[in-house]
């Protein structure tokens, strides 16, 4: 929600629907975790549930914010978010 500037809320942690986290990335970010003052499953593939309430191209309308060396942030289209949320 704070990517698409819906809210100012902070948030705990970073939902992630595609591409599933793999056990490397998971170990990573535990680190990650305890370096920065974390939740260690800041990190995680909670809401992929979501996906199946989602039309099926979904992921041709998110919508890029960020692309960096190591890091690319898609979130949702402001119509799928709203779905998700439904």
């Amino acid at each position: 929600m704070q990517l698409l500037g819906l809210t100012e809320r902070v948030t705990k942690d970073c939902d992630v629907l595609s591409p599933k986290i793999t056990i490397e990335l998971k170990e990573v970010s535990k680190e990650f975790a305890k370096a920065h003052g974390l939740a260690e499953n800041w990190l995680n593939n909670g809401p992929e549930s979501l996906i199946r309430d989602l039309p099926p191209d979904w992921q041709k309308n998110v919508v890029p914010v960020y692309e960096g060396k190591s890091i690319k942030l898609f979130p949702l289209s402001r119509l799928d978010f709203i779905r998700s949320k439904l």
